[in-house]
């Protein structure tokens, strides 16, 4: 029965990786235009059975037991810069450099962005567009009081603020933390985790733009034209397959 099975789990596993790449790539796709975005890629390794021989008494559903076999290994992320788009947001900060901004959650949990579109709340803490504070060196929640006329954020991260009747002299209120991350995984939206993080002290600050989507949209979608043709020829066979070996039950079953 093996050998009846075995072409049809090769298939089907075949078909199960195309599909996690169609995924992959509709995802870069959808994110295009996300300020700060990184378009991931799927990792696959193929297992040859040792001398191409079967191993008896296996179920014939182990990579072990099929001559040669798909498996997914591991979704990894492209962490090339995307291109700096101006937008004249006082408070839109593109990383020029590998750094990552740090913000943190209403759990007090600490996390990373490469994405600058912030934003102050109603009492007047940077944040990004999920509510969570953007933090400074000293992973301290920064503060603008509503006396402000106006905000600059310096290359190296300092924010100053002229209050109203100052003429015009700025005071720092703050200095916002750049870190490198060791082995970052993404946690979801555009945030990330890392176990190691140290201070980034050769990334700069450009006030009024946005790092955009590394992604390249067309060669994207040529991925995905590629990835679907593929797909429905693993389909195409899985049905072959499935309609001879019927006949062959009929025939001589």
């Amino acid at each position: 029965m093996a050998l009846d099975y075995q072409p049809m789990y090769i298939l089907a596993s075949g078909m199960s990786l195309e599909q996690r790449k169609l995924d992959v790539v509709a995802n870069n796709i959808a994110n295009a235009d996300t300020p700060g975005f990184k378009k991931d890629f799927l990792s696959a390794l193929a297992y040859y059975t040792p001398d191409a021989t079967q191993q008896p008494g296996e179920s014939p559903d182990n990579p072990s037991n099929n001559y040669v076999y798909p498996i997914m290994e591991k979704v990894y992320t492209n962490y090339t810069e995307g291109p700096i788009k101006k937008t004249d947001n006082p408070l839109d900060l593109a990383i020029n450099g590998k750094g990552f901004f740090k913000v943190m959650n209403d759990n007090g949990q600490i996390l990373y962005q490469r994405s600058g579109d912030f934003q102050l709340d109603k009492n007047g803490y940077l944040v990004n567009h999920y509510g969570m504070k953007v933090l400074s060196k000293n992973n301290i929640p920064i503060q603008i009081p509503p006396t402000a006329i106006s905000i600059n954020i310096s290359s190296n991260g300092d924010v100053s603020i002229v209050n109203q009747g100052t003429n015009g002299v700025g005071t720092i209120v703050g200095t916002i933390g750049l870190v490198d991350l060791t082995n970052p995984e993404k946690a979801g939206n555009d945030l990330y985790n890392a176990q190691n993080t140290t201070p980034d002290n050769t990334s700069t600050l450009i006030q009024g733009a946005l790092e955009g989507s590394n992604v390249n949209p067309v060669k994207e979608m040529v991925r995905l034209i590629d990835l679907s043709k593929a797909y429905q020829v693993y389909g195409n066979l899985e049905k072959g397959l499935e309609s001879t070996q019927s006949k062959v039950s009929n025939n001589f079953g």
